[in-house]
Order: structure tokens, then sequence, then C-alpha cells
């Protein structure tokens, strides 16, 4: 799946295609809307920082999450033996599950992992 967003900026239409875009709100009086919406279409993180001087440390918790990502986008296909009278009934711990009619395969989408994630239930 692509991602493809248009974002208009002072005038100029910019067109992302698997970026992610990383923003911080500074302050009390800045508007976190765009902000907000932006990084979240980027499947991104939005961070407020409350005063100017805070900004090295969110920078630094930002940067140190990028570092620990170990897989984008993790999919796992679960498959079960021939013969087996077993069937997949309920998935839980994904961002998006789907199933065959005959509950005998599945596929989950686990989104992004970060060293020492645990997904599931």
């Amino acid at each position: 799946m692509r991602i493809l967003l248009c974002v208009k900026l002072c005038g100029w239409f910019l067109t992302l295609d698997r970026i992610t875009i990383h923003s911080f709100g500074l302050g009390l009086t800045h508007k976190p809307d765009t902000m907000i919406e932006l990084s979240t279409r980027t499947k991104a993180t939005y961070t407020y920082v409350k005063d100017w001087m805070m900004l090295r440390e969110c920078m630094a918790g930002c940067v140190g999450s990028l570092q620990s990502l170990s897989h984008q986008n993790a999919k796992v296909k679960l498959k079960l033996p021939e013969g087996s009278p077993a069937r997949f009934v309920k998935i839980s711990g994904a961002l998006h599950i789907s199933k065959r009619a005959s509950g005998r395969e599945a596929e989950a989408s686990l989104g992004d992992l970060r060293f020492g994630d645990k997904k599931g239930g």
C-alpha cells in the first residue's frame, strides 16, 4: 500500500510518498492541528514541547525511537499444517487481520516494530 499525501505549504504543493514527517509544537500559542494531521498521515509522531529548554530532550527522544526501529510494516502470514483440524477463530494484537473463509490461513499486519516490542494479548 502506498501513501500519497499532498500538502500545501506557503502556496507550494508537496507530494509525499512513503516519507514520515515528525513534527514538534513549541509553546502554548502554536496551532497543532496541521502538524498532528501531517504526522498522523505519514505514520510519524507529533511532540508537544512546552518550553524551548525541553526541545533538545524531545528531539533526542524522537531520534532515539527512530534508531530502535527494527522492522517497518511487518506482516505475519499464518497457515495451519495439512490435516490439522484446527481453525483460526480470533487473532488479536494486530493493526489489521485478514482471514480466509476456511479459517486455515490468515495474515496479520503488525505495523512498525521496535527492538523489545511485544505484540498480542
